[in-house]
């Protein structure tokens, strides 16, 4: 990989590192392409847009490369050009310092000369956003288990997320990785973000390689939340699925009364505080309800679903402490008392969010110790 891709993939981390709030990358592929895998700190602003890229398919396809070639020139021209130029403008004004279509050749770089034409430079991705891609999925691959730390695990309602982002703040060494904010779900059948679509595979896989690789680099073990393979629609990759299983863990306790707090607060408050009506996270809920009545089986079932639009129709705390603690003992408890048996000699510890927090930066100190020794000894 060349010296100016390098370039880029260093400030694609920085961003990152820094929570750049500013877009990075102007994206001129076409809204379909972008949607497929997007960086989340690009503006997508195309030279082509779906219709027209279709267009010029066709054509190079029918007739050859000069002929797509030059269809394309015709159709962005005159008023509909300078509309584009003035977009690409507007995302240089936003913060944009880079360019990208997909291998980062011709899109990119007729829309970089259109640009500097009004004076205006940006550094082009070497490789696109297909470079992109493949580094990505090389970064993946190459996560072994010392890059790890920790998996902590816990019942559904136990807090897990909480605390974890509690821990950033308060840690040097190890690296938090939320898998459930990079998938836009909380992991359970009830998991979605109501109000958030998840991202697409491709767009996962891309957000959790920059993360393995800044703690690479920080020699920062990773701390995650376990997790089935599937967050929602988003699946893990297999090789980092599979280093999951083998982790040393820690299981969270809290009472069933926290439980119930924190799913509540999770569920129910925070979807209703977002300005989603009851109308629309009831619905959502019997959906989601509806997807596992195999498993429940009819008549729990229609219990919970009885349970679930008396409390909404109410808006009664105590009813719908009904609900979820009825779907908690008939269904989430269960599977996840299989998933701590199954944990064995692998759960180094466990107990309540204090604990676990004293635990980790015990374990912490004892790391930077160790880093400190040996950087002795290589002295």
């Amino acid at each position: 990989m060349n010296t100016h891709f390098e370039d880029f993939w260093n400030a694609l981390l920085l961003a990152e590192q820094s929570n750049r709030q500013n877009p990075l990358l102007l994206d001129v592929r076409s809204e379909d392409e972008f949607a497929a895998d997007g960086y989340w700190r690009a503006i997508n602003a195309p030279i082509l847009n779906n219709f027209e890229r279709k267009e010029v398919g066709i054509a190079y396809k029918m007739t050859g490369s000069q002929a797509a070639v030059d269809l394309g020139h015709q159709l962005i021209s005159g008023d509909l050009k300078e509309s584009r130029i003035q977009s690409w403008l507007d995302a240089v004004s936003s913060g944009c310092e880079w360019i990208s279509c997909w291998r980062g050749g011709m899109r990119s770089g007729i829309a970089q000369s259109w640009i500097e034409e009004r004076g205006v430079h940006l550094r082009r991705v070497p490789g696109g956003t297909k470079a992109v891609r493949q580094r990505c999925l090389q970064t993946i691959e190459s996560v072994r288990y010392e890059n790890f730390g920790f998996v902590i695990h816990g019942r559904t309602g136990s807090g897990k997320t909480k605390l974890l982002q509690g821990l950033v703040p308060e840690l040097n060494h190890f690296q938090i990785l939320d898998l459930e904010a990079l998938a836009h779900h909380r992991g359970s059948s009830f998991g979605g973000f109501i109000e958030q679509k998840q991202p697409s595979q491709i767009a996962f896989e891309n957000r959790l390689s920059i993360q393995c690789e800044i703690a690479k680099r920080e020699r920062s073990p990773l701390i995650v939340e376990g997790e089935s393979r599937l967050i929602g629609f988003c699946a893990l990759p297999l090789s980092f699925y599979h280093l999951m299983q083998s982790l040393p863990a820690i299981h969270l306790r809290v009472s069933d009364e926290e439980r119930l707090q924190n799913i509540y607060e999770d569920y129910v408050e925070r979807p209703l505080s977002s300005g989603l009506s009851r109308a629309v996270i009831l619905s959502a809920y019997e959906s989601c309800l509806k997807r596992i009545s195999k498993k429940l089986g009819g008549l729990k079932t229609n219990q919970i679903l009885g349970s679930l639009k008396l409390a909404f129709e109410a808006d009664d705390r105590k009813r719908h402490e009904c609900w979820i603690e009825d779907l908690l003992y008939s269904y989430y408890d269960k599977l996840y008392d299989h998933t701590v048996s199954a944990l064995g000699p692998r759960l180094v510890f466990e107990g309540n969010s204090d604990e676990v927090r004293e635990y980790l930066k015990e374990k912490e100190n004892g790391e930077e110790e160790s880093r400190k020794v040996s950087s002795i000894s290589i002295r």
